[in-house]
């Protein structure tokens, strides 16, 4: 009788698997009997290279913005032969190193909800940080989330910005080697907030703050960084 059950209970779960893999759906256990679905594939998607940018400009579609405190970001395209895709990518290149700025750049042509947004990412100086992250559901300069990396910390952190304070979520450590191009994906989906670093899951949240918002790069105090292959789905 046991095996009987045991073989039943398998069956319904390999059948559950099968129809999640059918309607493209991928599944992941998060507590005993508790199963979140994310969707595998999105209806559109938007790239940017910037390879037809014109340098020493803001990319077209994009603004400039200020969180915090100190002297506002300078963006602008530049030439960095490094990068696999081109060698035009949006940079922030101001070096401010108030501790509680945070030039932003938001692409102003969109509002997401359930998306998945990718950049690649290049710390390439700063004395007090070397971060680079992507902004999304971004409201305002004091109403947003921030999934960023960190050069001199060898960390990734996951920030929410609510009323203008910040609330950190989730942090972990991973080699994050300055100069070097790093892939940072933010999935969200209702409430779930996952990030994922050269290609693997590192965080998952659930907050419920921030329901949809505009997307875009993020930077922290002197910090210059480079950002390209930037790819908005939803």
């Amino acid at each position: 009788m046991l095996s009987l059950r045991l073989a039943t209970i398998a069956l319904i779960l390999l059948s559950f698997t099968a129809y999640a893999s059918f309607v493209g759906f991928d599944t992941l256990l998060i507590e005993p009997n508790s199963v979140r679905i994310f969707p595998r594939t999105y209806a559109s998607e938007i790239q940017f290279n910037f390879e037809n940018e014109t340098i020493d400009n803001l990319p077209k579609g994009f603004a400039s913005y200020l969180g915090g405190t100190g002297s506002v970001g300078v963006w602008k395209i530049v030439n960095d032969n490094t990068s696999p895709s081109g060698p035009l990518v949006i940079a922030q290149t101001s070096q401010d190193i108030t501790p509680v700025h945070f030039p932003i750049l938001i692409f102003d042509d969109g509002i997401y909800s359930n998306a998945k947004i990718s950049a690649r990412i290049r710390p390439v100086d700063g004395k007090v940080d070397q971060a680079g992250g992507i902004v999304f559901r971004f409201v305002d300069i004091g109403n947003y989330y921030v999934a960023r990396i960190n050069a001199l910390e060898n960390t990734i952190q996951l920030y929410k910005f609510l009323g203008s304070r910040t609330f950190p979520l989730a942090s972990i450590e991973v080699p994050v080697e300055a100069n070097k191009w790093h892939l940072l994906e933010v999935e969200t989906f209702g409430t779930i907030i996952r990030c994922y670093y050269e290609g693997k899951l590192v965080i998952e949240k659930e907050d419920s703050s921030i329901e949809s918002g505009k997307a875009g790069f993020w930077t922290k105090s002197d910090s210059v960084t480079h950002f390209d292959d930037f790819v908005i789905r939803k």
